[in-house]
C-alpha cells in the first residue's frame, strides 16, 4: 500500500529512485521494494511508461485499474468526510451567541421566548434536511457500491482486504449506513436535494453559525463525477 500510494504521488520515478524512498523512509529495504513493485506490476496496478526500451523505467499508478479507482474514491470520500463533519457540529449545535440571546430572552414573555427558539430550531432542521440527509444518503450509497465493486472486481484477498477496512472505517463515521446494493445505482434524486435552493433565513443563520453552505456543491459535483466513473467500470 505504501509504494503504491507513494508512486501516485511521485508519478515517473525510476524503480531505483522508489526503493531508495522507501528504504529511506525506513518502511522497506530496497530488495523487498524492488520486489512488491514487480508485484504491483503483474498484478497491473502500476505500469512502466518509459518512452524508449532501453530507457530507465519510469512507474506510474494506472488510472484503469479496478483496485485503484476504489482507492482513489475512497481518499476522495475521505477528504468530504473531514469537511462536512465540522459542519454537522455546527448544524447540529446551539451556538453561545444564541445562548445569550436565549438568556437575554428569559425575562420576555414565553411567547416571545418560544418564537426565538423556534425560528433557530426550524433554520437547524432546514439545514440537517438540505445538506446533511442528502450527503448522508449519497455517501452511504456510494460506500455501499465501492462495497460491491471490491467483492466483484478485486479477486486479490490482500487487496481487498485493505480496501474493506478503509470503506469500514469510513462509513462508521457517520449514520445511517445505506443498504447494500445490487447491480445498478441510482444517485440523480441526491444530487436534486444537494442542488436545491435553501430558504434565505436558512442561509442566514448557516452564515451566522460558521456553516459553508458551498460544500453542498461540492457533494453533488463528486456524486456527478463518481456517477460517470461508475458508468465506465
Amino acid at each position: 500500500m505504501e509504494i503504491r500510494n507513494y508512486i501516485l504521488e511521485h508519478p515517473r520515478q525510476t524503480e531505483n529512485q522508489i526503493a531508495q524512498a522507501m528504504s529511506s523512509k525506513g518502511i522497506c529495504s530496497r530488495i523487498t521494494t524492488l520486489k512488491k513493485i514487480g508485484e504491483l506490476k503483474e498484478r497491473r496496478i502500476i505500469e512502466d511508461v518509459r518512452s524508449k526500451p532501453n530507457s530507465f523505467s519510469s512507474l506510474v499508478v494506472r488510472d484503469t485499474n479496478e483496485y485503484n479507482f476504489i482507492y482513489r474514491e475512497l481518499s476522495k470520500i475521505e477528504k468530504l468526510v473531514d469537511a462536512v463533519e465540522k459542519q454537522s457540529e455546527l448544524i447540529r449545535k446551539i451556538p453561545h451567541s444564541d445562548l445569550r440571546e436565549i438568556e437575554l430572552y428569559s425575562s420576555y414573555p414565553i411567547e416571545v421566548q418560544r418564537k426565538f427558539i423556534d425560528e433557530i430550531v426550524d433554520c437547524q432542521r432546514v439545514l440537517v434536511r438540505k445538506f446533511l440527509h442528502p450527503y448522508n444518503d449519497t455517501i452511504s450509497l456510494i460506500l455501499s457500491t465501492l462495497l460491491y465493486l471490491t467483492r466483484k472486481k478485486i479477486p486479490s484477498e490482500k487487496d481487498s482486504q485493505g480496501l474493506y477496512k478503509k470503506i469500514i472505517q469510513l462509513m462508521v463515521r457517520f449514520y445511517p449506513l445505506g443498504s447494500l446494493l445490487d447491480d445498478e445505482v441510482d444517485l440523480n434524486s441526491f444530487i436534486d436535494d444537494l442542488n436545491d435552493s435553501i430558504p434565505v433565513s436558512a442561509e442566514k443563520y448557516a452564515k451566522k453559525i460558521g456553516v459553508d453552505l458551498e460544500l453542498r456543491r461540492d457533494v453533488a459535483k463528486y456524486v456527478n463525477e463518481f456517477s460517470k466513473s461508475l458508468e465506465q467500470m
